[in-house]
């Protein structure tokens, strides 16, 4: 009998954190508001370079771990990462794929970390950009050296070459 309390009390427990936690990831997603968060752009149009990795996370400019959780920003999956003339398109699966258009790229970088993710270091490749009038950061792991020095070059050329207002000021 002294187990089937110890047991009842444990699930209460457990059930208890589940609705706190979802709790929490629901008042994030109203906390942080992303006013426009641009479609995919139409037909096929070649990648200057694509590589596969994994979606780390999404997270306010300069705040690794203020993760952006609205619109399944906040949800970590597989991706692939194709850089194109008009933007970065990021097809991910599992979860809504994203476009960064080329206009909005504001910076390139690497890290070590953020939310969801830490490994070697510099290996999470970092898209700056602005979704309607909230800057992120969009990080994607990318396990091979190659590979992600390719992207980074890629994306840091397509960076450069964007018409970015808050760059120009």
């Amino acid at each position: 009998m002294p187990y089937l309390f110890a047991v009842l009390f444990l699930l209460a427990l457990t059930a208890l954190i589940l609705v706190l936690m979802r709790r929490g990831w629901r008042n994030r997603e109203r906390r942080i508001i992303i006013t426009d968060l641009p479609e995919l752009p139409p037909g096929d149009v070649p990648a200057t370079h694509g590589t596969h990795g994994i979606y780390v996370s999404t997270t306010l400019a300069g705040l690794p771990f203020e993760r952006v959780v609205t619109r399944g920003l906040g949800v970590k999956s597989a991706v692939e990462v194709n850089v194109r003339e008009d933007g970065i398109v990021l097809e991910r699966q599992g979860a809504r794929s994203l476009f960064i258009p080329r206009a909005r790229l504001e910076a390139v970088g690497t890290t070590s970390g953020m939310i969801g993710k830490f490994a070697a270091a510099d290996s999470i490749l970092v898209f700056t950009w602005s979704a309607g009038e909230t800057r992120v950061d969009t990080g994607v792991h990318i396990r091979n050296d190659a590979d992600r020095a390719a992207l980074f070059d890629a994306a840091s050329r397509l960076a450069q070459s964007a018409p970015n207002e808050s760059r120009d000021s």
